[in-house]
């Protein structure tokens, strides 16, 4: 069940185009529950073309310093339903996601530290939170959602 929402992302990497504009320590703290996130405005940074899109909430981006990671949260609708299990039971049938992105800004890498696959009823059906290590971290492709989303985490400085 997992498995497919790891696949998910892995197809989500490479589809989605911009709107707009070594040792793994511990991540930045964690962002706020499902009942804050819908308190505050989320911006669409990317779409694709099956209807979907992204959108990140910069109240949800958490930077820390001392161990030079930022988590950013992302609402990923992937435009048609998925499936979390190989059965596709209209109860595990979702089409948002909420991922939290954790980026290493000075390597430009990323892991995803977190995963949540919500309904339509705006109900969380699973909850994925894979342990980091060092091995964890990709480095940011020029396309997909972490090319998007690290402009969220790590603003280009200006000079």
């Amino acid at each position: 069940m997992k498995h497919l929402l790891f696949a998910a992302a892995a197809l989500l990497v490479g589809c989605s185009e911009p709107k707009t504009d070594a040792t793994q320590a511990p991540g930045p703290a964690a962002a706020p529950g499902p009942a804050s996130a819908a308190k505050s405005q989320w911006l669409q940074i990317a779409h694709e073309a099956n209807g979907g899109g992204v959108w990140v909430n910069p109240a949800l981006i958490k930077a820390d310093a001392a161990t030079g990671l930022t988590d950013v949260v992302l609402k990923v609708n992937h435009g048609q339903l998925q499936a979390l299990d190989a059965a596709g039971a209209g109860d595990s049938l979702y089409r948002i996601e909420r991922v939290t992105f954790r980026f290493n800004c000075a390597n430009k890498t990323y892991a995803i530290a977190r995963r949540e696959a919500i309904n339509d009823k705006d109900m969380v059906l699973d909850v994925t939170e894979p342990k980091l290590d060092a091995a964890s971290y990709r480095e940011v492709a020029p396309r997909g959602v972490a090319s998007v989303a690290v402009n969220q985490a790590c603003p280009p400085k200006p000079e």
